[in-house]
């Protein structure tokens, strides 16, 4: 490669390492505003359907509910509301996490109720929908993270266009 014309001779060690970073990672970084603009429609989907957002869309209250050994078998509660005000404040930070409180939220549903119970049901199926749905998403990010990598105008080894490479001046 001409080094006067290839951009990774303008970057500095740690930009290098960031960049080969990335193609290890399998995908680019997303900034909290990506993620949220990324899980939101997710979240909403679940919520549309019945009985989600009236089951799962506020914490759970042990005491009005009556629920005495609630927090003896949930030791960490989630709910779709909390996770819905964690995106409105641009909490996340990568898109596991996400994953990891949506399916948080229905593995208590699913771990305090027994499995007759209409509670244990709904949850089985919007987690089933939730995995679906994320799954989509995240192949949609995959593949137009691919194709901006090929995209002989963008960087090669993170696809960014963003950035105008010109070497540096001396």
């Amino acid at each position: 490669l001409d080094p006067v014309s290839c951009p990774m001779y303008c970057f500095t060690a740690d930009q290098v390492d960031s960049h080969f970073k990335t193609i290890h990672e399998g995908m680019p970084k997303l900034n909290a505003s990506k993620i949220r603009d990324i899980c939101l429609p997710i979240l909403d989907d679940i919520l549309k359907e019945k009985y989600a957002f009236t089951i799962f869309g506020q914490p759970v209250d042990p005491v009005a509910l009556g629920l005495t050994d609630y927090y003896e078998i949930v030791k960490l509660p989630m709910d779709l509301g909390s996770i819905r005000k964690k995106l409105d404040l641009n909490s996340y930070r990568d898109l596991d996490t996400f994953r990891f409180d949506i399916n948080l939220g229905f593995d208590n549903a699913l771990l305090y109720n027994p499995e007759e119970s209409d509670v244990h049901s709904l949850a089985k199926n919007l987690k089933k929908q939730f995995e679906g749905t994320y799954r989509k998403a995240i192949n949609i990010i995959e593949k137009r993270f691919e194709n901006d990598r090929l995209n002989p105008d963008n960087c090669l080894v993170c696809g960014g266009y963003e950035i105008k490479y010109e070497p540096p001046a001396y």
